[in-house]
């Protein structure tokens, strides 16, 4: 019997053996490779036929596409599309809407609501779902450049306190548990534009009806006008049923404000979205990062229809999203509010520790606060007075000491 070891001949013979078989996995692999990329030219959908898409649109599903059409359109993997023409397909779906109101009205009727507001009483419960689970209950108020918030109850595991921002125009006063013995009294100079004064749980704030001029930051958030004088937002013709009734869409590339025309196009819902992108780094879709739902509204006149139950849910951690529920206990729109409730907020007795007269007092029941003031000043001289007197005596008497004790040494080195 005769073996052949193929390993030990020469390079020339072993090329000969094998140059068939290697011939023959060039040719498989090559029409497997044009096979392949056929397919997915053929899935490939072109410029002109997503163009041809959303003009059948309705055909096909009963309704003019909307911004979330538009990315599902956009966005299939299956289409190669440039940002130029992307940019086009938006225009040609902008091109079929036909909304019930346009912009120019509807940016009329919500600035009439937003002006009628001037002021307002709120008491609301604050519950945190999820990571945080705690109770508050809010009191929030506001008569033009005024402001007045109140917070009583637990947050997260510390103890229950209650604490007052109120600011009458011109100064701030802080007060922090009236009960306790502590410091609990603040007086300060501010302004209104800060950022205990903006709560965004407020029904107000929620509804996008808050005046945001001094919060630029939020105002996409809390203000539906400023949202709606962007040029990137667009009014759709679709509406989207909620609580049972017909909601039109304004939105952005990022955001969605669901307003119904029944209440006067109050919000109903409001969603925020973040772009997901694939490993080269291209968009793909959007997922949800933050819904608010607005319901169980309440009529207060003046075309001002407001939530008394809001549900705020995050998704910014996806394993564990968070959830904020507001529900509304009392609420008074354009109530008649005494100017001096925005400074009358110290108790009696507090220790209060005021910044602007450099001062720190405890609050009394005095005629006026001159006049108390004017007690501790005086009181603060008297002290001041009494202090060096005892310095200096004391000074005075080491002295007396030092003297006899030279005396003492001289005396004894005499002797």
């Amino acid at each position: 019997m005769r073996y052949e070891i193929v390993f030990f001949e020469r390079p020339v013979v072993v090329l000969q053996r094998f140059f068939p078989l290697f011939l023959l996995a060039v040719v498989v692999q090559t029409v497997l490779i044009g096979r392949s990329f056929s397919d997915e030219t053929k899935l490939m959908s072109t410029y002109a036929e997503v163009k041809e898409e959303i003009r059948n649109f309705y055909d096909v599903n009963g309704y003019i596409p909307t911004e979330s059409d538009y990315f599902d359109i956009i966005f299939m993997p299956t289409n190669n599309l440039t940002s130029q023409e992307q940019a086009e397909l938006f225009g040609q779906i902008l091109s079929l809407q036909n909304p019930r109101v346009d912009k120019i009205s509807l940016l009329k009727i919500i600035g009439s609501k937003k002006e009628s507001i001037n002021s307002l009483k709120v008491r609301y419960n604050l519950t945190f779902h999820g990571r945080l689970r705690s109770s508050v209950v809010c009191i929030y108020a506001f008569l033009g450049e005024k402001r007045y918030f109140e917070r009583i109850g637990k947050i997260l595991d510390a103890d229950e306190e209650q604490i007052i921002f109120a600011y009458d125009g011109s100064l701030l006063r802080i007060v922090t548990n009236p009960n306790d013995i502590m410091p609990n009294v603040s007086i300060d100079l501010f302004t209104a534009h800060h950022d205990i004064f903006f709560q965004p749980t407020m029904p107000l704030f929620a509804a996008m009806l808050f005046d945001t001029t001094h919060f630029p930051s939020v105002k996409y958030v809390h203000d539906v006008l400023f949202f709606l004088e962007d040029q990137g937002t667009q009014v759709f013709e679709k509406t989207e049923i909620i609580d049972g009734k017909a909601c039109i869409i304004a939105a952005n590339f990022n955001t969605r404000v669901l307003l119904c025309p029944e209440m006067n196009y109050a919000v109903m819902q409001f969603e925020v979205y973040n772009f997901d992108y694939d490993d080269q780094g291209l968009p793909i879709g959007r997922s949800l990062l933050v819904k608010r739902e607005l319901r169980d509204h309440k009529y207060y006149g003046n075309g001002i229809w407001l939530p008394t139950r809001i549900v705020t849910s995050e998704f910014f951690d996806k394993n564990n999203p968070s959830q904020t529920v507001v529900m509304v206990d009392e609420m008074e729109v354009n109530p008649a509010i005494d100017p001096n409730f925005f400074a009358d907020v110290i108790p009696e007795n507090a220790f209060v520790i005021d910044g602007v007269r450099g001062l720190t007092y405890f609050q009394s029941d005095s005629p006026s606060i001159n006049d108390t003031l004017k007690a501790v000043a005086k009181s603060k001289r008297t002290w001041f007075l009494q202090y060096l007197s005892l310095t200096v005596g004391c000074i005075l008497i080491l002295l007396v000491v030092v003297v006899k004790y030279i005396k003492y040494l001289k005396q004894k080195q005499t002797a």
